[in-house]
């Protein structure tokens, strides 16, 4: 019997088109124009450049927070245009993306409509803990979650079993007991699948008919 469900963040619950906005308003910020093909050049190039640190990292199985390998990529592209250190970046990476980022319609109504139902909630992401927080406390649903697992947490990105497995000794359940909810056909079927958690895949965000139907499969 299912009791818990838990979810990614990015492309899940947080549209990913607001994600690049965010980012881009950083570099605008940074960069002190509104010049939209030269944020867009230099936006182009950073997320090429956090695609090549990330994989790498993970394929090393080595880790390194979120923010920062924005930040390593940001500086590699801007050099001596970037003119914050890394403290002031966080500080304009969370604020930023807490603000700019947001849900994908639905979202509020599928997480009341499970916890009406009794069921436990919980996030595992590859996002670093205080933007994590932030930006669920910020888009007002951080209320209905009751884990909260990020990569800093184990120092292991997803489709790493890690924080399937830290999720389940915090909430005391057996795999059998739970299923997660991402967008990612790679990284967020493997790592649970892993332990005998079911994982399920959807596109554009999660809604209240998508969760019936996923929980109606579950029942067949």
């Amino acid at each position: 019997m299912i009791k818990v469900i838990l979810f990614d963040v990015s492309g899940t619950l947080i549209d990913p088109e607001s994600s690049e906005r965010a980012h881009k308003l950083i570099i605008s910020k940074i960069l002190e124009t509104y010049d939209e093909s030269i944020i867009n050049e230099v936006f182009e190039k950073f997320n090429t450049k956090v695609s090549e640190i990330f994989n790498k990292m993970s394929s090393e199985g080595s880790y390194l927070e979120y923010y920062r390998i924005c930040y390593r990529a940001l500086k590699d592209v801007l050099g001596s245009r970037m003119r914050l250190d890394e403290k002031e970046y966080k500080r304009m990476y969370i604020e930023t993306l807490s603000d700019v980022e947001m849900l994908f319609p639905g979202v509020k109504e599928a997480l009341k409509y499970l916890k009406e139902r009794g069921y436990t909630l919980g996030i595992i992401t590859d996002g670093d803990r205080d933007y994590t927080e932030t930006l669920l406390e910020r888009k007002g649903i951080k209320h209905f979650f009751d884990v909260i697992v990020s990569a800093e947490d184990v120092r292991k990105y997803k489709p790493s079993k890690e924080p399937f497995l830290k999720a389940l000794k915090v909430l005391d359940i057996n795999p059998e007991q739970a299923l997660y909810i991402g967008d990612n056909p790679v990284k967020d079927k493997r790592g649970p699948e892993l332990l005998g958690i079911r994982a399920y895949i959807v596109e554009n965000g999660v809604t209240k008919d998508k969760i019936i139907k996923i929980l109606g499969e579950e029942h067949e």
